[in-house]
């Protein structure tokens, strides 16, 4: 969850944490493998970057208004996010107007970067790899997202799409086919990062990486199952440049970047000029 409510109220209710299990223990144990990672960044286009600017100065400005409000909390983010949430729904005055006006801008600045034209763009350069994976999955924020994939990757490799609204018999027959190969990748908008039997896949491909660490920590274990000897885990993680999916200019790091850097075989960033270098990499 995004709002704090584990820590806040679930851990508390009950009793604490009695036993944890990470990514260093299983690798270390032979459970899971150790992947490669690549975050490899693209460029806004004009358009995309003037909208994303508006859309930041909206935010700030709402944001401002917000903290002035009598009562409002500041930290963590996720009580600020709950209380602007309340203001919205409950408020009809000029207080209720600016939590509203904050979390539009927040969807849409999100939107914004998850969808850039360049990450479809450069995504077909990755048919090579995605047809010589041991399987490969693509995972997206919203179903639009996941069909632009599919729009893009479909002339070059044999990919499928499930959703939300995926009947139980059509995903258990796209999971086999991947599983038997007769699908190279799946692509899937966050319906795969828990509670789905997905079949080993060894490369991952995320078009916008999640706010939420867990979010990412559950799509990490998708690919970093064991593997068969000479089979390594590959990490693609796509992000838009100077804006909040920027590893080098995010300043909530949230723990992911740290994790995922820290249990990897290799980390490294590339442009998307540089494709050569990335599946020499990868």
């Amino acid at each position: 969850r995004s709002d704090d409510a584990v820590t806040d109220l679930l851990v508390p209710f009950f009793g604490g944490v009695c036993y944890r299990y990470g990514f260093e223990e299983a690798i270390a144990d032979g459970v899971c493998a150790r992947p490669r990672v690549a975050f490899v960044g693209v460029s806004l286009s004009a358009e995309e970057r003037e909208e994303y600017l508006a859309t930041e100065a909206a935010l700030v400005g709402a944001r401002s208004h917000l903290r002035r409000v009598p009562g409002m909390p500041r930290e963590p983010f996720g009580a600020f996010l709950a209380a602007v949430g309340h203001l919205a729904e409950n408020d009809a005055g000029v207080d209720g107007r600016a939590a509203r006006e904050y979390l539009d801008a927040f969807g849409k600045r999100r939107q914004i970067v998850a969808q850039s034209s360049g990450k479809y763009q450069l995504l077909g350069r990755f048919a090579g790899l995605i047809a010589g994976a041991e399987g490969a999955l693509l995972f997206t924020e919203t179903v639009r997202a996941a069909n632009h994939a599919i729009n893009r990757l479909d002339p070059l490799v044999s990919i499928d799409l499930i959703t939300g609204t995926t009947a139980r018999r059509q995903r258990k027959d796209i999971l086999d086919d991947l599983r038997g190969r007769r699908l190279d990748a799946v692509a899937a908008p966050r319906v795969l990062d828990e509670g789905v039997d997905v079949p080993d896949a060894n490369l991952g491909i995320v078009m916008s990486a999640s706010r939420t660490r867990r979010q990412m920590i559950q799509r990490m274990g998708r690919i970093l199952r064991r593997k068969r000897p000479g089979i390594g885990a590959r990490f693609v993680i796509l992000f838009a440049r100077d804006t909040i999916e920027d590893p080098a200019t995010r300043l909530d790091r949230d723990g992911f970047l740290d994790e995922i850097e820290r249990i990897a075989e290799a980390t490294a960033v590339y442009g998307e000029d540089e494709f050569a270098s990335l599946e020499a990499f990868l």
